[in-house]
């Protein structure tokens, strides 16, 4: 079965602006969640059969769009577990399903917390308030300017570069710290790392975490300024 290796998959979906006047906020139903619970579980049925990566890709994005804000947020993770997946891994293709379903469960309880989303039913209350094993070790970087950005993320303590890429504006990128091909975190999970975002001929940004993952970095422009500001997804980390 022939396998695409895809490291980060930016996204150039407008992403959602930080404020609005509007009072119109997108709401997920309850038959809608299980819906999108079935649809990665069928995604994933699907390639274990077929071996399709194209489809499968083109049938979450499907997916990922009926949930507000899923094809700028949750589809950059969601596409970085289906790349990671490894017919040479066995339980690679599971781990992956397990953590899009966490990966979803994250994000919505994100727009929740956020307050720029709803979920009607009785899926709310867990979402509201997750269980402690459901675990996201990811890195999301979201670009919320007009215009592409430069962004390393460097290990403090040995001063090694564990990714630079650029981010096209309005767009995001997620680096994946717990791949399905892999049982165990790529990073020790109590280091503290860089980030590093400029954009090109204009502001630059550096910015400390400790211990980063399951957390996403927003990019914005104010005048003369690049800012980043740290959201958490209120899922502690793992796979």
């Amino acid at each position: 079965m022939s396998h695409r290796k895809i490291c980060f998959v930016p996204q150039a979906e407008p992403l959602e602006p930080r404020l609005t006047l509007s009072t119109v906020m997108p709401t997920l139903t309850t038959p809608a969640y299980r819906a999108a619970l079935a649809d990665v579980r069928s995604v994933l049925g699907s390639l274990a059969k077929t071996g399709n990566y194209e489809r499968a890709e083109s049938d979450l994005t499907q997916a990922a769009a009926r949930i507000p804000y899923g094809k700028s947020r949750l589809l950059p993770v969601w596409q970085a577990k289906l790349s990671a997946i490894s017919p040479g891994a066995p339980g690679s293709g599971l781990r992956a399903q397990r953590q899009m379903l966490l990966a979803l469960n994250a994000h919505l309880h994100r727009g929740l917390k956020a307050s720029i989303l709803s979920v009607r039913g009785p899926t709310a209350a867990g979402l509201s308030r997750p269980r402690l094993d459901s675990l996201d070790r990811g890195l999301l970087f979201v670009n919320e300017t007009a215009r592409a950005i430069e962004v390393t993320l460097t290990d403090v303590s040995s001063t090694r570069i564990l990714f630079a890429s650029s981010i096209p504006g309005n767009s995001s990128l997620y680096f994946d710290d717990n791949p399905p091909s892999s049982r165990d975190s790529l990073l020790p999970p109590l280091q503290a790392f860089e980030v590093s975002a400029t954009i090109a001929n204009g502001p630059r940004v550096r910015l400390l975490l400790a211990a980063p993952f399951g957390k996403t970095v927003l990019f914005l422009e104010r005048p003369g300024q690049l800012i980043a500001e740290v959201e958490e997804t209120g899922f502690p980390g793992g796979g």
